[in-house]
């Protein structure tokens, strides 16, 4: 297990906000705009490493880009310019300008923390001729155990970020500079063709692959293997989905992927990230999006058992009633063997999540209360 705390102080939409006793598979369920999706953004800049990928994917996912005007302009490279002060619960140019983000990992261990806060450099004499112009920074520390890694981002006037323009400061003296916790993050349905070929060429001809076989099996029983082709061999652009080939029983010709419908490519996409997020943690954006409520139970019986044997720890988000009563389903015929999964619903401006175990989840679902 990865984490079984969460704290969130000062990020995006929440001041303070707690989600206490984690289990491995874990959904998140609330009103739009409540924060589910800044909890797994959160979650994610925690397990990173000292560098600016998770927040360029977070703020480009939600086009929180800005285009470089005026003095801007002057003082940052052209290029993407990432709008950082959207990641602050507060303006962080005039309140303190820090947020905090802590995984907890068992009782009695602190965990693991990341820290962000913008400050500006001291002030300095250029030639003779007055201070020089002090230029704002934002500070990204990791600490996990006393081991502690920082990156540096310089911002311009604005707040805005440009991604070329990163420096990592030297990793302090107090231990082992921090490493990545493996993670993956799917959106919904934006899982791009070359990070599908990527993970699945690192599965391939393993036993991963049967997992990916099975899963796939939900939504069309027939097929019988998957392959990666050059998209050229397969008539089609590098953009699109037809270099993933499936063969599927009774037909001899291969099949592109792309032509078996959206909910086929959520669950590739699903089984191969689990896959990639092997001993880490695996974080999905709305996990029922293109699937019909029939085949929801069996994508959670195979989340699950894949999840415990890959030691994943899952955080997944939904708005769907299905979605939650087909992971209570799942608990409630398990044979002897109640799956560790867990509900939490989120309430805008309530600072702590309410918990429904599985067994709670069952009690919900037949009973038809309402978790979401």
């Amino acid at each position: 297990m990865v984490f079984r705390k969460l704290s969130i102080r000062g990020f995006r939409r929440f001041e303070h906000f707690e989600l206490d006793d984690l289990a491995r598979v874990n959904l998140l369920v609330g009103k739009n705009g409540c924060g589910k999706t800044t909890i797994l953004e959160a979650v994610d800049l925690l397990c990173g490493q000292p560098d600016d990928a998770p927040l360029s994917r977070m703020t480009i996912r939600r086009g929180e880009t800005v285009p470089a005007k005026g003095q801007e302009a002057a003082e940052m490279p052209a290029g993407l310019h990432l709008d950082i002060r959207r990641l602050f619960h507060d303006d962080p140019f005039v309140s303190s300008g820090s947020f905090q983000v802590t995984g907890t990992r068992q009782r009695g261990n602190k965990g693991r923390t990341v820290v962000g806060r913008i400050f500006k450099d001291p002030p300095q004499t250029a030639n003779g001729e007055g201070a020089a112009p002090r230029r704002r920074k934002l500070d990204l520390t990791w600490n996990e155990n006393g081991a502690e890694s920082t990156f540096l981002l310089h911002l311009s006037t604005r707040g805005s970020a440009a991604v070329a323009e990163t420096s990592i400061s030297s990793q302090s003296d107090l231990g082992t500079p921090l490493g990545w916790i493996p993670t993956r993050f799917v959106e919904p349905m934006a899982t791009m063709p070359r990070q599908v070929v990527s993970m699945y060429s690192n599965i391939a001809l393993t036993p991963s692959e049967d997992t990916i076989i099975e899963a796939l099996r939900i939504i069309e029983p027939a097929i019988e293997r998957i392959a990666v082709v050059a998209p050229e061999d397969a008539g089609l652009g590098p953009a699109l989905r037809g270099g993933i080939m499936v063969r599927c029983r009774g037909r001899e010709d291969r099949i592109p992927i792309g032509s078996m419908g959206d909910g086929i490519w959520h669950i590739l996409a699903l089984s191969l990230a689990l896959s990639a997020a092997s001993g880490g943690v695996l974080l999905v954006d709305e996990i029922d999006t293109g699937l019909h409520y029939s085949v929801m139970a069996d994508m959670w019986r195979v989340m699950c058992r894949a999840a415990a044997r890959l030691n994943v720890q899952v955080l997944a988000t939904t708005h769907s009633s299905d979605c939650w009563t087909a992971l209570a389903s799942i608990v409630r015929d398990g044979d002897g063997d109640t799956p560790d999964v867990a509900v939490h619903r989120i309430e805008d401006g309530v600072d702590r999540a309410i918990r429904f175990s599985a067994e709670e989840m069952v009690a919900a679902a037949e009973r038809g209360l309402e978790v979401r």
